[in-house]
């Protein structure tokens, strides 16, 4: 057994012992730490490891951390595990990476099963608020199809199109303009969801994505909000948001 061998198993030996006692995990000061801790093979001592790891990524050691490939690797993983406490911790990992590394975890969570998961991989890109969110999103969104647009979902259902709706938004205006007429596409299809909230999202995402051109599709929105078209309409506080947000994108080139 090599050195860096002996020392990881001692070490492994060692923080199993802790957090089997209930007790925190060392800090991480380096890769090395990081990785140790990761590769416990307790549920409870990974999720200890994971919300370790996110401490030192905005700590003293946060540059000697950052965009580690076998920290990425080992997340990677971790992201696919069937603990959703796991899961949960490895997205709230952001800020372990640089936006562009960082997609590579939203990819794999935004497409898990459990919507609780993939919902908060929504709303954590919306915190990481960087272009490189926008792609992964858009194909998550659109992978929902029409589904948005039928009645009778469920409240994690309904969740999930509230989420993909608003979360490109918090990050598209910096995108490119293909990125930017893609999202508008789906948007404007959105403010015919019979969900009130989705299309409140609706209108705050093509504020950040649309411009002069989208005046019309939100002013017919705001028609239908007034006419009673849909069964669940918006407040009239939030039509006059919709108002407010008309004179933005008309000012916009």
């Amino acid at each position: 057994m090599n050195n860096f061998a002996f020392t990881a198993f001692f070490s492994a030996s060692l923080l199993l012992t802790t957090a089997a006692h209930g007790k925190s995990l060392p800090q991480i000061k380096s890769v090395q730490d990081a990785v140790i801790q990761l590769r416990m093979k307790s549920d409870t001592t990974k999720v200890l490891a994971l919300k370790n790891l996110q401490k030192a990524c905005t700590g003293r050691y946060r540059r000697a951390l950052k965009d580690s490939p076998m920290i990425l690797k080992l997340l990677q993983t971790a992201a696919k595990a069937e603990n959703i406490n796991i899961k949960k911790a490895v997205i709230e990992s952001y800020r372990c990476f640089s936006p562009e590394k960082f997609k590579n975890l939203l990819t794999i969570q935004l497409a898990d099963k459990d919507s609780s998961v993939s919902n908060f991989a929504a709303e954590i890109s919306a915190r990481v608020s960087d272009p490189a969110m926008v792609k992964p999103l858009l194909e998550a969104w659109a992978k929902l199809g029409n589904s948005c647009l039928q009645d009778g979902l469920s409240k994690s259902q309904i969740d999930t199109c509230v989420w993909l709706t608003y979360a490109p938004g918090a990050s598209v205006e910096r995108a490119s303009e293909t990125l930017k007429k893609e999202t508008v596409s789906l948007v404007i299809s959105h403010f015919e969801s019979p969900y009130p909230k989705v299309r409140e999202v609706a209108v705050e995402t093509l504020t950040a994505a649309g411009n002069a051109q989208h005046v019309k599709a939100l002013s017919e929105l705001i028609k239908k909000e007034k006419a009673g078209h849909f069964a669940s309409a918006n407040d009239s506080a939030l039509l006059t948001r919709f108002k407010k947000r008309l004179k933005t994108l008309s000012a916009r080139k």
